[in-house]
């Protein structure tokens, strides 16, 4: 009896014959529904089922939590959902050597909850954690408060295993943090939305877990003295670990603070002493022009803080606003951002979050008040003073007429060869990258 690798991949209609999953609207991306969903519960599923769709020439779109999938150009095209979340199992965990090797589909919650055990963690912004996995976070190049203490996610990789779009398997770096073979390679893949591999597993670095943690939160009239606020903290080697201001809207929201007052948040995290002094430093630093200065002295109520923050520069793919981040340079944040502001006024900018330790802004518009030509004002005043700029959910339609992330990075041809020499046929995520890879 002939095996399938004597005769080749089944044909993705007969491997598919009894899909995993059959709501393929649920899987829908930029109005676009899969004919077929597949949830692979081991990597053999999955190369099988990748190699089936390239013998088909079918399109694939992975999938994780689905957290951010809000992120990326409309697809060229689109047959086949794979939903990588049962690939959940932890390959490997070492304590002592702060180090572990997972599965893409395993989430970012339960594997801190199991690194709390040894008082470890992986200090990686997500505005839901409980479904945001790894293969994910990695592929949309997540990056968020945290990073100004901890760095980006990126630094926290030291080897990755993906399989290429034929269904062979790459394997780069190692287990331990001193081997860095082939890590550049693999660094590709950070960011770059599937479109040149999926994301199979990943090994990471960890870091003991803060013993405590505050939030100092300060509200001012304007932007200038915000700002002011958050240079003094940032050039203050205080050590903090995420420095943000938002504008009134977001502060109402976030703080309960009536009035259009300009807010600070400042993420203290150390040992329980010296979490104390630090925020004790921090209030120091900005209470000058404060209208109002207090500071969330428990752990849960710091985290939640953040947590709100974090959701409030998502980019979940049924948000009904429109949003968009730019780069701004520190330096140049209070004058770029004001001129912004300026313009943009008339169009109902509901929430401006300004992340100093990213360089990133993230506006929000409503959607239902914003019309194509609006759309259209509002990215042309982001790329006049945003050093970069990416819309992260608008509608389909409109999507269509930009590349969302904005003009083509420097070294981009070097990018566009690796997707023809890794990609020919166009199959993983075809369009939805930068460039429209």
């Amino acid at each position: 009896m002939s095996s399938e690798a004597d005769t080749g991949p089944l044909p993705l209609a007969q491997r598919l014959s009894e899909p995993a999953i059959a709501d393929a609207v649920s899987y829908a991306v930029d109005q676009m529904t899969p004919e077929y969903v597949a949830r692979p519960e081991t990597v053999d599923d999955l190369t099988g089922l990748i190699k089936s769709a390239a013998a088909d020439g079918a399109a694939i779109i992975p999938w994780g939590g689905g957290t951010q999938m809000g992120l990326g150009n409309v697809p060229e095209r689109y047959r086949l959902g794979v939903d990588l979340t049962g690939l959940n199992e932890v390959l490997r965990y070492d304590p002592d050597d702060m180090t572990m090797s997972v599965q893409a589909g395993c989430r970012l919650q339960d594997l801190n909850l199991m690194l709390r055990e040894n008082r470890q963690i992986l200090p990686v912004d997500a505005a839901y954690p409980e479904q945001a996995t790894i293969g994910g976070l990695v592929a949309v190049g997540a990056s968020g408060p945290r990073r100004l203490g901890y760095g980006p996610l990126r630094d926290l990789i030291i080897g990755m295993t993906v399989l290429m779009a034929d269904g062979t398997v790459a394997t780069a770096g190692g287990q331990v943090v001193k081997n860095v073979t082939g890590y550049d390679m693999m660094r590709l893949h950070h960011g770059a939305l599937g479109s040149l591999g999926i994301v199979v597993s990943v090994n990471l670095k960890v870091i003991p877990r803060p013993q405590s943690e505050r939030t100092v939160v300060a509200t001012y009239q304007t932007l200038k003295d915000a700002d002011r606020a958050a240079l003094d903290v940032a050039a203050s080697q205080l050590g903090v670990t995420a420095l943000v201001v938002t504008n009134p809207e977001a502060t109402a929201e976030g703080t309960g603070v009536r009035g259009r007052f300009w807010g600070l948040a400042v993420r203290c995290e150390a040992p329980p002493s010296a979490v104390v002094r630090q925020a004790e430093r921090v209030v120091q630093y900005i209470q000058a022009s404060a209208e109002e200065v207090f500071t969330e002295e428990s752990s849960d109520e710091s985290d939640a803080r953040w947590q709100h923050i974090c959701r409030a520069i998502d980019q979940r793919r049924d948000s009904p606003d429109i949003a968009v981040r730019l780069g701004i340079r520190t330096s140049r944040t209070r004058d770029n951002a004001g001129s912004l502001l300026d313009e943009l006024k008339s169009f109902g900018l509901s929430r401006l979050t300004l992340d100093y330790g990213s360089a990133l802004g993230y506006l929000r518009f409503p959607g239902s008040e914003i019309t194509s030509e609006d759309f259209t004002e509002i990215v042309r005043a982001c790329n006049r003073y945003g050093d970069h700029v990416t819309v992260m959910t608008a509608p389909a339609e409109w999507k269509h007429a930009i590349d969302v992330f904005g003009s083509r990075p420097a070294g981009f041809s070097m990018i566009e060869s690796l997707k023809a020499n890794l990609d020919p046929d166009r199959l993983l995520n075809p369009g939805r990258s930068v460039g429209r890879l």
